[in-house]
């Protein structure tokens, strides 16, 4: 029997790897989707409908694609993310008292333990505001600080989450509801000097909000693209959110995420409120939370006590850890929901 070559070799190991990986399919119209390399006809181009060329330019035939592998950071993305956000912030109130003699805004000091978290253990947070409390508007904040917010949007973004405490959405009249919303975002902008600190997937408050006036924070500037909805546990009753039916409830109860195409929304599960959870993160091995493993979404409120010393050792810090050393990859949901 005739030795294999070496090149034969080479050429099986470099077929296996590729079978072995997920690939990306760039589109003419600038869309991409992923599927395993065992399912691509060609390493190069795939197909195309209007030309015959084996250009590796996506521009050549209207339906051209071309596909490349994903690098392993990509390909851990694709797996499992987490994202955390923080309810019913005011946060915004202190730099205004404080813009003649704060040099920095991480000198707020819950900024400044955003921060050590994000540096220790790389998580990205996006802090769901209130624009009114007491006596002060969001539209006060001073833009004093824009570039340095604007320098840290990679790992903290802004998001509306309702007027105060006690206002909820059910039956709000959608130009109202609108009205509030473009309040926020020219606050946010404001405040921070680009429209990319704006996080577009929002909780609102109490999970509230009919078809009607969820469509106009669609449809305005800066519009919606989903909603984060209801925390209850899984194994407990379901909690209505927005204009959702029961059956989409139901659902979602018991899954990562809904997309209601009729109206171009997505809806993502919120799996766990970090503040009162006596739930440890392994508790996402179980196959109670096997639905949720690809996409978890985990938030507290401000106005708790998460930014004490022993709420950071015994609940954050553990989830942080937990979360890490499994392969979770720290992402806004805005930028990474269309991926599974």
């Amino acid at each position: 029997m005739r030795q294999k070559s070496v090149i034969w070799w080479l050429s099986m190991l470099f077929s296996i790897s590729l079978n072995a990986q997920t690939w990306k399919v760039y589109k003419n119209d600038g869309s991409i989707s992923r599927f395993p390399a065992s399912k691509v006809d060609s390493v190069i181009v795939v197909a195309t409908t209007e030309s015959d060329s084996t250009s590796t330019d996506p521009s050549q035939g209207k339906d051209s694609v071309i596909v490349e592998p994903t690098t392993k950071d990509e390909q851990k993305a694709l797996t499992k993310y987490v994202h955390f956000s923080l309810d019913d912030c005011t946060f915004w109130t202190d730099l205004i008292d404080n813009e003649e003699t704060y040099t920095s805004c991480f000198e707020n000091p819950k900024l400044a333990r955003l921060k050590q978290y994000h540096d220790e253990h790389g998580i990205v947070v996006t802090l769901n505001c209130f624009i009114v409390s007491g006596d002060y508007s969001i539209s006060d904040v001073p833009s004093k600080f824009a570039e340095e917010f604007a320098a840290n949007k990679d790992w903290l973004r802004f998001s509306f989450h309702g007027t105060t405490t006690t206002e909820t959405f059910t039956s709000t009249d959608a130009a109202i509801l609108k009205g509030y919303y473009d309040t926020f975002v020219e606050a946010i902008f404001k405040m921070t000097g680009t429209y990319d600190c704006i996080d577009r997937v929002v909780r609102l408050s109490s999970y509230t909000g009919n078809l009607e006036n969820i469509l106009a924070l669609r449809d305005t500037n800066c519009g919606i693209t989903g909603l984060l909805c209801s925390d209850n546990d899984v194994n407990k009753d379901v909690r209505h959110s927005y204009y959702l039916t029961e059956a989409q409830d139901n659902y979602l109860h018991h899954h990562d995420k809904l997309y209601d195409v009729e109206h171009n929304l997505w809806f993502f599960r919120t799996v766990r409120r970090l503040e009162n959870s006596s739930i440890p993160p392994t508790a996402l091995n179980t196959p109670l939370y096997a639905n949720f493993r690809p996409f978890l979404e985990i938030f507290f409120h401000e106005t708790t006590g998460w930014q004490s010393n022993y709420s950071y050792n015994n609940t954050l810090k553990p989830w942080f850890i937990w979360l890490n050393q499994n392969g979770y990859q720290h992402a806004f949901t805005a930028d990474i929901m269309h991926i599974n």
